[in-house]
């Protein structure tokens, strides 16, 4: 519980409903409003309050409209010492760009690739316009910091940079996902940033959303292979001959030509040749304009499901049913991180696919088995992308059905064959 005063307003919120708690900050549900959150920042240092005072002096805008920020409304402060804490902010509804990226969660309305590249569209196009203004969004381009609905939103604007009468207000902190090569952990928040920055953290997340894996994802040889921090620090993007040479390939799931030409060669150019030189790296308006070349090339979006089908097929090649009726990785496959899954045991398994239909019901939901769509309460398939994931499942050896599966953390569909079931033999999904 915290006590805290709203600037212009009578009386004094006692915050108790918790939304979110982060390293930054915890958000808490407005007590008298539902249209408002509140932000209460963590170890409030007289530069962190400096910083939060030069966002209500100068608060940045996107005139263009394509998107919107959920920028600090109103100062709060605590009853106790009186002094500034936070402040209040709109309240946002939509997806987390984080959801979008993981087709575990992904929400329907981005289960069309042509939807997605759109979002990423709006995205880089807003990011081209802030940078105009010189802010750096860099962890604000992480996958909770972004709200995906009817309208595109950036949230925690207080963790960008920027520089307001001749004082940089640094960034203060970033996803590892995100941490470009040539920066530790160590020196965020002591360090001004760049627009390169920003193009690499731009990058990654429009080649997640896309292909719904980190660029930096991949097929090792040995499971003692570099973790996903140390291949994105020696710069061993898998498509480079540099990542080959050590050993490290391609995720079967992610190929490149679910890229545009066009985009496709921005990719190169920033995580093989930008590895090396920050400064070759495509900013926000060389995405944008490749985007909407993709986007324009209807021959291109009509192969986009055929090539995504491929890649399903390649990644449940990946495993193999054994006799215990488990699923494994086949020989060389391993995970994001250099070390290989272990078999869910059946009785998991089980309790995850009870808590998931539980769950099911709860919202709804009915998943048809003979279309292999999360109806959601709509009706009709949602895109082509059914029926050509159907016909993967059905060229695979037996039928296989979706059904619930628990996979690397994530509730989420897989496709299993039905004589397995009983067992419990659960491929994680994709």
């Amino acid at each position: 519980m915290f006590n805290v005063r709203v600037e212009g307003e009578n009386g004094t919120l006692l915050l108790t409903d918790k939304l979110d708690n982060g390293g930054g900050g915890t958000i808490y549900h407005h007590p008298s409003r539902v249209d408002l959150l509140v932000k209460t920042l963590k170890n409030l240092t007289d530069d962190k309050r400096r910083k939060l005072e030069a966002l209500f002096q100068s608060p940045p805008v996107l005139a263009s409209g394509l998107a919107h920020i959920a920028r600090p409304l109103k100062r709060v402060f605590s009853v106790s010492s009186g002094e500034l804490v936070g402040f209040t902010m709109s309240k946002v509804y939509g997806h987390l760009l984080a959801d979008i990226v993981n087709p575990c969660d992904r929400p329907l309305s981005f289960q069309n690739y042509t939807k997605r590249l759109q979002f990423v569209g709006t995205l880089a196009k807003s990011v081209e316009e802030l940078s105009l203004q010189d802010y750096i969004l860099f962890d604000g381009l992480a996958g909770q910091n972004i709200i995906a609905g009817p309208e595109l939103w950036f949230l925690d604007v207080d963790g960008w940079q920027f520089s307001a009468n001749g004082t940089v207000h640094h960034a203060e902190a970033v996803h590892e996902e995100l941490l470009p090569p040539e920066l530790t952990e160590g020196e965020i928040g002591t360090v001004a940033l760049t627009e390169h920055q920003d193009a690499w953290c731009l990058a990654t997340m429009i080649i997640w959303c896309l292909t719904s894996h980190h660029p930096f994802d991949v097929k090792l040889k040995s499971s003692l292979g570099p973790s996903l921090e140390d291949r994105i620090a020696e710069g061993l993007w898998p498509h480079s001959r540099r990542a080959r040479r050590r050993g490290v390939g391609p995720h079967p799931a992610a190929p490149l030509e679910l890229l545009h030409p066009a985009m496709r060669r921005l990719a190169i150019q920033c995580f093989d040749v930008g590895c090396k030189d920050a400064t070759k790296r495509p900013l926000p308006a060389e995405w944008h304009a490749a985007i909407e070349q993709a986007l324009a090339d209807k021959a291109f979006l009509d192969q986009v499901p055929k090539i995504e089908a491929d890649a399903v097929r390649k990644q449940m090649a990946a495993y193999k049913p054994t006799p215990a009726g488990r699923w494994q990785r086949a020989a060389g496959h391993t995970d994001r991180h250099g070390q290989k899954r272990h078999p869910v045991k059946a009785t998991v398994a089980i309790v995850a696919t009870v808590i998931i239909t539980v769950a099911g019901m709860t919202y709804h939901t009915v998943v048809d088995q003979n279309s292999l769509v999360d109806r959601g309460g709509l009706r009709g398939r949602t895109s082509g992308h059914s029926n050509i994931l159907e016909e993967v499942a059905s060229s695979l050896p037996g039928r296989f059905r979706r059904c619930p599966v628990l996979s690397t953390g994530h509730l989420g569909f897989g496709y299993v064959h039905p004589n397995d079931l009983d067992a419990a033999s659960v491929p994680p999904s994709f």
